[in-house]
């Protein structure tokens, strides 16, 4: 045993610096992950297929110059040439979402129901719940939205939030 200790000593090391990379690379996806309403991580990644569940999320979202992402939302949503029209909010049903295949789901906590959202969960479709209580988290909302859509260091999305903000805080 004595005749290997070199060897040892270079398994060992290779084995901390293996875990020392995992545990780095699972910090850092922690890093990307942006936080919803709930505290929940959504993953930061290229989503191509959103959902919106409330009507005044889908309109954020094409006022952002992202309704080409937008498959579906609900009814009295301005329409894009790619959504599918999932009628009043109110009743909306995840297994009428999961057969669209969304990415992303962007959901309201003070609009949408709850079971529709942990059915959605249950599903395994990612879920990111914005509010619209208040001004404050109407903006902070928008933020969430643009930087799930990628837009947090497009000039488009930065201008219209910094010229909401001026427009709602007194």
């Amino acid at each position: 045993l004595y005749r290997h200790k070199s060897n040892w000593r270079d398994l060992i090391k290779k084995f901390f610096l293996i875990s020392f990379l995992v545990s780095f690379l699972a910090s850092s996806q922690n890093a990307l992950a942006i936080k919803d309403f709930r505290g929940m991580q959504v993953p930061e990644k290229k989503y191509t297929r959103l959902v919106a569940l409330m009507p005044a999320i889908a309109e954020i979202m094409i006022d952002l110059d992202a309704g080409s992402k937008l498959i579906a939302a609900p009814e009295y949503t301005p329409s894009t040439d790619s959504n599918i029209n999932l009628g009043p909010y109110p009743g909306i049903s995840a297994e009428q979402i999961y057969t669209l295949k969304p990415d992303l789901v962007i959901a309201s906590q003070d609009g949408n129901d709850a079971k529709t959202v942990q059915s959605l969960e249950k599903l395994k479709i990612p879920v990111a719940l914005i509010n619209t209580q208040s001004t404050q988290d109407i903006i902070r909302s928008i933020e969430i939205i643009a930087k799930l859509i990628q837009l947090s260091t497009n000039s488009l999305a930065s201008k219209k939030i910094e010229k909401l903000k001026k427009e709602l805080t007194f």
